[in-house]
């Protein structure tokens, strides 16, 4: 059985705990004094990243406003945009059949 720590439903503490989730993410990812971020364990070059044209991401539940939260930042920091999905059952993005276009 899910935690539900004080709350009366786990998705309401879930959803309370999404901001300290992305804190700690981000935490030791990005400089406080440049703005710079440092994904040295994606292997990826800086060249690679730069050449992006969106992001696209597939949620389902409270990450869904977490989602929300990260497409925004993406979207005003990297000045990429950001597509999110909203699956309403998880199981539908494992047998999702189609590619997504480039």
């Amino acid at each position: 059985m899910a935690e539900k720590g004080g709350y009366k439903h786990s998705c309401k503490r879930k959803s309370f705990e999404q901001p300290r989730a992305v804190r700690d993410t981000l935490l030791g990812r990005i400089s406080q004094d440049t703005g710079k971020v440092f994904l040295d364990e994606m292997a990826i070059t800086e060249n690679s990243f730069a050449n992006f044209s969106r992001s696209v991401s597939s949620l389902a539940g409270p990450s869904w406003h977490a989602g929300l939260a990260a497409k925004f930042m993406i979207e005003r920091l990297a000045r990429l945009p950001v597509r999110s999905r909203l699956w309403q059952r998880i199981s539908a993005i494992a047998t999702r059949s189609s590619i997504p276009k480039r």
